[in-house]
């Protein structure tokens, strides 16, 4: 069963375009990868800002993120504290007696008082043009309070990726010919249903004297699962209709040939329709092996799977 339905009803150059997955047949230079094997697009845009201030914080690291908290707080709270200290000392009660630097000191510690809301009572402004910026700094202070706040809910309620595949794809035995073969996992305790795959394989092939970028999605023997509780093989026999009928490794290599793979699937927990790509290139196929075994059943009565295992593979 072919992925696209209607694809075996058009004409050829109609079907290629549900299957170039919006790249084209332009993109042929040696050694381009299109897809990435943690499933972001090999692309890098340039020209305009790439990220909206939202998304790069929403998407950096956990450190990064702490960082550019910690340094908005002391950026924010030296400037008002400077300004507090330009204005005068003698505008807040309470400020000891001392050098500049610190008293510089005590207005910036004055400045994350009234930024945090904490207010101990031992300094407060005493003229109106303190009491004004004081009340500037509060303001700044609740805004960023919620911002981060909400900055660190989304972060927190973000889901993360929950598919694991297999670093290497098989060139393995398949009903008396061959297939290609990858394997995938759900790494988590959640529920996914209506689990499905496709594979689009993706090669540079000479027409009319020019290299152009082809696409052909790949039958599967199975292209979908109605629940993932272990692991899934998933299989293209390579049989005569097959694209990759009588080749081998090296001339798969030699045409940059990649397959794309799309995973989708209902996750139960957070109620969300998800996908996962990845993809795998001639450099990760593995020839003639098969996938090891990835679970077995306990004393308990129970499955064990082991997530670990999902990369090994022995010789057929």
């Amino acid at each position: 069963m072919r992925l696209n339905p209607f694809r075996n009803r058009l004409p050829e150059t109609e079907a290629e375009q549900l299957d170039d997955l919006g790249f084209g047949e332009k993109v042929s230079e040696e050694g381009i990868k299109l897809v990435n094997k943690d499933g972001n697009f090999n692309v890098e845009r340039t020209g305009y800002g790439d990220r909206f201030a939202y998304q790069w914080l929403i998407e950096m690291p956990w450190w990064k993120f702490f960082a550019c908290v910690l340094a908005y707080y002391i950026i924010v709270n030296f400037v008002l504290g400077g300004l507090f200290f330009l204005l005068g000392s003698s505008g807040i009660s309470g400020l000891s007696a001392g050098p500049w630097y610190q008293t510089l000191l005590e207005c910036f510690f004055f400045s994350v008082q009234t930024f945090t809301t904490v207010g101990y009572g031992s300094m407060s402004p005493i003229d109106l043009p303190h009491q004004m910026l004081a009340a500037l700094g509060a303001l700044v202070g609740l805004m960023s309070l919620a911002l981060a706040t909400g900055l660190l809910f989304a972060r927190f309620s973000r889901p993360s990726r929950i598919i694991i595949f297999s670093e290497n794809a098989l060139i393995a035995p398949f009903n008396e010919g061959l297939s290609f073969q990858f394997r995938l996992a759900n790494r988590s305790s959640t529920k996914l249903i209506n689990v499905s795959a496709q594979i689009v394989y993706s090669w540079i092939a000479e027409s009319n004297g020019k290299r152009k970028r082809k696409f052909e999605s790949l039958d599967l023997e199975r292209a979908e699962v109605a629940l993932l509780p272990l692991n899934w093989t998933v299989v293209h026999p390579i049989d005569d209709t097959s694209p990759l009928h009588g080749l081998t490794v090296e001339e798969i290599q030699a045409t940059n040939g990649e397959f794309i793979v799309q995973l989708s699937a209902f996750e139960e927990t957070y109620a969300r329709q998800i996908f996962e790509h990845t993809s795998y290139y001639g450099s990760c196929l593995k020839w003639n092996h098969r996938f090891a075994p990835m679970y077995h059943a306990t004393e308990e009565g129970q499955m064990l799977l082991h997530l670990d295992r999902i990369n090994l593979s022995t010789p057929a």
